[in-house]
C-alpha cells in the first residue's frame, strides 16, 4: 500500500516483494502526478478493485489478473519506468 510518499509492504519477504515494492513505487508517482485528486480517483477505484467480493471473486474465478484494472497497470508502469525494475 502506498499513501503519498510512504511504502507500506509486509514485513515477511517472498518471491514477489520486490515487484510490489516497484507497482506501489509507482503509484507513489500517480500521487504526485495527481494531488489531492488522487484518493479520489486512484484511491477509491484501487481500493474497490481490491476489495470488493464481487471483483475479488471475479478476478478469483476468470483469472483476472489484479493489474487489468487499468489504475494498477498504470501505477505498475509507471514503477517499471522509474524504478527500471520489473512490476506485479
Amino acid at each position: 500500500m502506498s499513501l503519498g510518499l510512504f511504502i507500506f509492504t509486509p514485513q515477511e519477504e517472498d518471491s514477489r516483494t520486490e515487484e510490489v515494492r516497484v507497482h506501489e513505487y509507482g503509484h507513489c508517482i500517480q500521487s504526485l502526478l495527481l494531488g489531492p485528486l488522487y484518493l479520489v480517483v486512484i484511491g477509491i477505484i484501487s481500493y474497490s478493485w481490491a476489495n470488493i467480493p464481487y471483483f475479488r471473486k471475479m478476478r478469483r474465478e476468470k483469472h483476472i489478473p489484479y493489474t487489468k484494472c487499468f489504475v494498477e497497470s498504470w501505477a505498475s508502469k509507471w514503477g517499471e519506468w522509474i524504478t527500471k525494475e520489473e512490476a506485479i
